[in-house]
């Protein structure tokens, strides 16, 4: 009998780059305590406080009220000295000032920072948080993920990004809608990648998905 796959981006990369770890976490379901790590408390501590900016009206959506979210949801763990928290508290406070200085996801709110499951079948559940879906300046349905991180891509490579597909299948499955838009805002250095979501974009997604899932029943079979 197989095991019930659980598809996420986190678990789709930990499959082709650690199978081991792969096997341990998602098969033999051995106890696993995620590590406290700064990277991932600066990240949802911005993440947090965006979701919230993005709730408010748009006259309460002032540079005050987010450095009021930030300090709301600030997460302290993970780091190595109080010194080390602090200095990327006032990071994390630039960030947010000039992404408040030059926004480049002004829009009605569709959907804003929810995790997204979808039951496929008694083997197959689909996962991923959203962290906005909106009404862009042009009338057009983006869907924008926000990346804290210090790389940026120049790209979206339909042929090599996971959570393109996943994307696509959980809107689909959340509001019953296809974007037209993906877009991935990199904060710290403000800018926007974006791709146009069409046919062929959709199919080569699907197509990628359905290996993907393949790949991992022979090894829940095994």
């Amino acid at each position: 009998m197989t095991k019930k796959i659980l598809l996420s981006n986190t678990s789709i990369n930990t499959f082709y780059n650690h199978k081991d770890s792969y096997k341990k976490k998602y098969i033999e379901k051995v106890g696993y305590q995620p590590k406290k790590s700064k990277n991932l408390s600066f990240g949802n501590s911005i993440h947090s406080s965006l979701n919230e900016f993005n709730l408010l009206n748009e006259k309460e959506q002032t540079l005050k009220a987010l450095e009021r979210l930030l300090n709301k949801n600030w997460i302290t763990e993970g780091y190595n000295s109080t010194e080390e928290m602090l200095n990327n508290f006032v990071r994390a406070k630039n960030i947010l000032a000039n992404y408040f200085k030059d926004r480049k996801d002004c829009g009605k709110t569709l959907l804003a920072e929810e995790m997204v499951y979808y039951n496929v079948n008694n083997t197959l559940t689909i996962c991923g948080k959203i962290d906005r879906v909106f009404i862009n300046k042009d009338g057009r349905i983006e869907l924008l993920d926000y990346k804290t991180g210090i790389n940026n891509n120049l790209m979206i490579d339909i042929n090599t990004d996971i959570q393109l597909p996943l994307y696509i299948v959980l809107l689909k499955h959340r509001l019953n809608i296809v974007p037209d838009i993906i877009s991935y805002y990199y904060l710290t250095s403000n800018t926007k990648i974006s791709l146009e979501i069409t046919e062929d974009v959709i199919n080569i997604c699907l197509d990628r998905l359905k290996t993907i899932i393949t790949d991992m029943y022979i090894m829940h079979k095994n």
